[in-house]
């Protein structure tokens, strides 16, 4: 499976909501994609070119929820994770492997659905206005590199 494969899982959830339901959330893709990506995508959610890294950070602090999604062939403790981490936003990954599930349930800072789980997406996005848009509390200083490298030193 590929990057944008766990995005149908989204859309199948979605497209089960009652139209207030779909009313009281939007969702926003923002990157690089291939026109039948967009295509799709758009026909249920709002979808933007790549923006500038300023205007990414920006969108990332406002946003209520942040989208993580990973698949299988790709590792899914990347920059991205990081990136998200460092607005205290919520984080919803999209995926069944444990890597990042594993560091974003260890700081409390969202919730791992695998994208297979429709009615369970289902759930979430049903009840996503409800949910409580505090921002996380975990502790990053773990994950920061400069202490990921005292670690791996002590490896080598």
């Amino acid at each position: 499976k590929g990057r944008f494969d766990v995005c149908f899982g989204l859309i199948e959830a979605y497209k089960l909501l009652n139209e207030e339901q779909k009313n009281s959330i939007e969702i926003v893709f923002y990157g690089d994609f291939y026109d039948y990506e967009i295509n799709i995508l758009s026909e249920f959610f709002t979808v933007h070119k790549r923006i500038s890294r300023e205007l990414v950070m920006e969108v990332q602090r406002e946003a209520d929820v942040l989208l993580l999604l990973a698949c299988e062939k790709y590792s899914v403790i990347t920059g991205k994770l990081f990136e998200y981490l460092s607005t205290g936003n919520r984080i919803l990954g999209l995926f069944d492997k444990p890597y990042a599930g594993t560091i974003i349930n260890e700081l409390q800072a969202g919730d791992i659905i695998p994208s297979s789980h429709t009615e369970a997406l289902r759930i979430y996005l049903a009840t996503l206005s409800d949910i409580d848009a505090v921002n996380y509390t975990g502790r990053l200083e773990p994950y920061m590199y400069s202490n990921l490298f005292k670690n791996y030193e002590k490896l080598i």
